[in-house]
């Protein structure tokens, strides 16, 4: 059976970091393929949408260009509204029906998702899957993953030496005219450049 691993995210741009993060994901989970899903609206933080949906899609379509395993799916920018987690994993579970599905979260996402819409079923519909950061991280993520066990939900915490990028950051950086091209691949930069985005 293929292992799709999901990562979703505003990708507002997308950088170094994520790119990275879907990396470690693969590595560590043998996975056959990630999709990358940019939110429409996010339910769970304020979004400014400083580029268009389509400018969205296009750099992710850039950093996924050379990487096989990545591909973009647009579906949530597509629908429209508020992009929740338990819609955009039936499509995907319609759309690819013999796939094990991994959802791939950062930590705080990991714990907090007893609060998002349609617990739990969302959780049965795929491994939910956390990186640890640090020491403190770990012994919290491997709480709630007994926890989620205990209710019968698949879940896998993965250790690794995030990049310390976000996407806030680089915005700040574009606005003050600062050197942006450590942070994310070559043709976003060029692209954010090109079309004057986020100045």
């Amino acid at each position: 059976m293929e292992k799709l691993g999901i990562l979703g995210g505003t990708f507002n741009p997308v950088h170094n970091g994520h790119i990275y993060l879907a990396k470690s994901f693969m590595e560590k989970l043998s996975l056959d393929k990630i999709l990358l899903i940019p939110d429409a609206l996010p339910p769970h933080k304020d979004f400014s949408k400083e580029a268009a949906d389509e400018d969205r899609l296009n750099m992710l379509s850039l950093a996924a260009k050379d990487i096989p395993f990545l591909s973009v799916c647009d579906w949530e920018i597509k629908k429209g509204g508020k992009s929740y987690t338990y819609f955009t994993l039936l499509e995907m579970k319609k759309q690819n029906p013999e796939s094990e599905i991994y959802f791939l979260v950062g930590s705080d996402m990991f714990l907090s998702l007893e609060s998002w819409f349609n617990y739990p079923e969302i959780m049965n519909m795929a491994t939910f899957c956390a990186v640890a950061r640090n020491k403190e991280d770990i012994a919290l993520l491997q709480a709630k993953k007994e926890y989620f066990s205990s209710l019968g939900f698949k879940t896998e915490i993965l250790k690794t030496e995030p990049l310390e990028i976000s996407s806030t950051e680089i915005r700040e950086k574009i606005k003050k005219s600062e050197n942006i091209n450590e942070l994310l691949p070559e043709a976003v930069a060029e692209y954010i450049r090109e079309r004057k985005l986020y100045v």
